[in-house]
């Protein structure tokens, strides 16, 4: 019997993944295919990064531009960590294509799943155990049902680093813990199957950040609506007004390190109907929106 089984270290950066003491994590790169010289899909932030892991496409195609966005047509804004994301997924997941059954474990999106322990289910643990119960759930499901696909979500890393920040010691000793845990898995799957491919990424990075920015005020006076994501915005405007203006005055705050009009878009896989007339990305350091965070995602720079 084959699988394929797939490890997300939510927001994993590269730097604490090699401060870290991962002696599986190291053993699985060298005996396999690895490397660190990757891109998340922008923004990149939580749902818009998994929904390409799992359908294989870009923003542009699968529609989840962001953590939230504004509906026009309803005058309403969609924010994914309140409504279910799998129903504004546009296009096919893996887990849709392949027959056999599947398991999601803390995946966000979950169509076509057969068997599914939700993202919310693992995070109602506490916060340094969400990542264990995730990965022992997994095998235990996994021993039980010997899915043929098997996807596995950890986002307590995500989490720590955002609290903690991407360098700190609680979470270079957690990565060190899912590191332990990681190999247990292997070795559960050895066990289990004939042959089988294991998978391991992070959906997005991670950089420290000291301060933030505040949108509404630096739109101030401006007929707009702003959806967050983290260190990215898409910035609706609600009046025919020009958009060069809005632009420019965004360059104007050195805070943001890039702005991208909505012709602009296609360049970066991002021209879909729900997003912004203007998408904005902040500099290193800089959270948009209210959330002291010591780590944050979803700029160009992670």
């Amino acid at each position: 019997m084959y699988s394929a089984i797939v490890v997300i270290l939510d927001g994993c950066n590269v730097r604490s993944l090699r401060r870290a003491k991962t002696k599986c994590l190291r053993s699985i790169a060298e005996e396999g295919i690895s490397t660190f010289k990757c891109k998340s899909v922008l923004p990149s932030v939580t749902y818009t990064a998994h929904a390409s892991i799992v359908t294989g496409v870009y923003p542009e195609e699968h529609g989840i531009v962001g953590n939230c966005f504004y509906d026009r047509e309803l005058d309403k804004v969609v924010d994914f960590d309140r409504e279910n994301v799998n129903e504004y997924l546009l296009s096919k997941t893996i887990m849709e294509k392949i027959e056999g059954t599947k398991l999601c474990v803390g995946e966000p999106f979950t169509k076509g799943c057969d068997i599914v322990i939700s993202k919310k289910e693992i995070q109602t643990k506490p916060l340094f155990t969400q990542d264990v119960y995730a990965l022992n759930v997994a095998m235990e499901l996994m021993k039980k049902h010997k899915p043929i696909f098997t996807i596995v979500n950890l986002p307590g890393i995500d989490s720590i680093s955002e609290i903690y920040g991407p360098l700190s010691r609680k979470l270079i000793s957690h990565l060190e813990k899912v590191d332990e845990l990681v190999c247990k898995l292997k070795r559960v799957a050895t066990e289990i199957y004939d042959d089988y491919l294991l998978v391991i990424l992070a959906d997005h990075g991670m950089v420290s950040v000291r301060d933030n920015v505040d949108i509404n005020e630096v739109l101030e006076n401006v007929p707009a609506i702003s959806c967050v994501s983290h260190r990215a915005a898409h910035i609706y405007l609600t009046k025919n007004i020009s958009v060069k203006n809005v632009v420019k005055k965004l360059e104007n705050d050195n805070r943001f390190e890039r702005i991208l009009p909505r012709d602009e878009l296609g360049k970066f896989k991002l021209n879909h109907s729900r997003s912004g007339d203007v998408i904005v990305f902040a500099r290193k350091g800089y959270e948009i929106g209210y959330k002291g965070l010591k780590g944050s995602h979803g700029g160009i720079s992670e």
